[in-house]
């Protein structure tokens, strides 16, 4: 004989968890370093988080001075109004060194970018700089390695440049 229970049933559905919706909090050190980062960005137009970090490196870790030790976004050769010239993302002159921060995005993705990045390079390196391309991707991966690298006049290198 079969043996029927009329009343509850033994399964229970699992409680539904609400998810939160509130905003994460950041902790006070990323707190601190988007305020600089705002604070930096006020003082320096449309700077990139990735040009921040550089701009810290050589601020906090290597105590340079800008525009006395080193020059942010110097319009070298004429910069983008005069034909063949360049703007420098960092230029430190004690070094005869250039840092360019390259995207991927604007820098990897047509091969016509590829080419006037190329000849940039080149250009450059004809007037004896020593010419380091700092790629975004590792700047916000590995900053003090990639960083600590250009300081001695090397670079990483790009997966996708070659």
């Amino acid at each position: 004989m079969l043996n029927l229970r009329i009343g509850k049933p033994n399964y229970r559905a699992p409680k539904m968890r609400t998810p939160d919706l509130t905003v994460p909090r950041l902790e006070p050190e990323e707190a601190q370093a988007n305020r600089e980062f705002e604070e930096w960005q006020a003082l320096h137009g449309n700077g990139t988080k990735p040009e921040f970090i550089v701009w810290k490196y050589l601020v906090n870790q290597k105590h340079l001075r800008e525009d006395v030790d080193f020059v942010f976004q110097s319009s070298r050769f004429g910069g983008r109004r005069v034909f063949g010239g360049v703007v420098i993302d960092f230029y430190i002159p004690s070094r005869n060194m250039v840092w360019r921060v390259q995207g991927e995005r604007f820098h990897m993705l047509l091969v016509a970018d590829r080419m006037d990045d190329a000849v940039e390079k080149f250009q450059l390196e004809g007037y004896g700089y020593t010419v380091i391309d700092l790629w975004v991707n590792d700047l916000l991966s590995r900053p003090r390695y990639v960083l600590d690298l250009a300081w001695s006049g090397q670079e990483v290198q790009n997966i996708g440049a070659r």
